[in-house]
């Protein structure tokens, strides 16, 4: 029954880490588009990691940037890592559930 209940709760983060996943991709491609768009260093940094003043002072102090790397941020520690943090106590309970059944 335990590994049941098991199976059912990995079928249900799998879905769900799936589609944070696809959420964060779709965030972190969005971002590099509006890179690519706008600024003249895109290729020079992609390409070669060539990042001179114009590069650093972008990724440091544009608060557009910064407000979707915040986002990108947020969506990577409380999405991803919310939902891993929950498995790892499902899977350390059912661990226990499983152990303590064996016992008896």
């Amino acid at each position: 029954r335990e590994l049941n209940k098991l199976s059912g709760l990995y079928k249900i983060y799998l879905n769900d880490l799936d589609e944070i996943e696809k959420i964060i991709v779709k965030s972190t491609t969005d971002n590099l588009k509006e890179i690519e768009k706008n600024e003249p260093w895109y290729a020079d940094f992609i390409t070669d990691f060539v990042c001179q003043n114009e590069c650093i002072n972008y990724l440091r102090f544009n608060e557009n940037h910064r407000a979707r790397i915040a986002s990108l941020r947020f969506l990577y520690y409380n999405g991803y890592g919310g939902i891993v943090d929950s498995f790892q106590e499902d899977l350390n309970e059912s661990k226990q559930i499983l152990q303590n059944t064996q016992l008896n």
